[in-house]
């Protein structure tokens, strides 16, 4: 959990039965079970004062302090890892190869973005101190993507539909690092 918060003394665990455990890392007592997930939860984050869930029944879940689900983000592919930015975003990335970035206000998708055209397997995603988000796939890149004017868009926006962007002229991948060789 973040430093300051409910959660600064917790670790949360996925288990294959789809339960969320809650455990105090100093005590190595369990403070709570969550159960919500239909599926196996993959990854979890902190944004704000919320935890963040992904799982293998497509879904993205945000829950309270209490372990109570108060959104649920549908995903049209099983979401593998989830990060967060700010108090109000996150990012999910998916089995297909898409990278998409959530408002956590809204429940709504700012954007969605496929990795390569081959729908390569998300594998992981960060975000750095000043919003660029970087993936890493099963085609061994790491791809670079600035999001940032979208997300201050959407700040001022009302809206809850996903944004409709022509191409990637603006929110576009800045950055690819080579792939790496694999050593065996």
């Amino acid at each position: 959990g973040r430093p300051g918060t409910k959660y600064s003394d917790c670790l949360y665990v996925g288990y294959r039965n789809r339960d969320i455990g809650v455990w105090d890392w100093r005590s190595g007592d369990l403070r709570g079970v969550w159960r919500g997930h239909q599926e196996m939860p993959f990854s979890i984050c902190a944004v704000g004062s919320n935890i963040v869930s992904v799982g293998e029944d497509r879904t993205a879940r945000v829950w309270n302090y209490k372990g109570h689900c108060i959104s649920v983000l549908q995903h049209n592919d099983i979401p593998k890892v989830v990060t967060s930015f700010g108090d109000h975003f996150i990012v999910t990335g998916t089995d297909l190869g898409e990278i998409i970035v959530w408002d956590l206000r809204k429940s709504a998708k700012i954007m969605t973005r496929a990795v390569n055209i081959d729908h390569t397997k998300v594998r992981d995603v960060k975000v750095t101190s000043d919003g660029l988000i970087l993936s890493a796939a099963n085609d061994r890149t790491c791809r670079i993507w600035d999001f940032r004017n979208e997300i201050s868009a959407s700040a001022l926006r009302s809206s809850t539909a996903e944004v409709e962007l022509p191409g990637l002229e603006r929110a576009h991948e800045i950055g690819l690092v080579k792939k790496y060789p694999i050593s065996s």
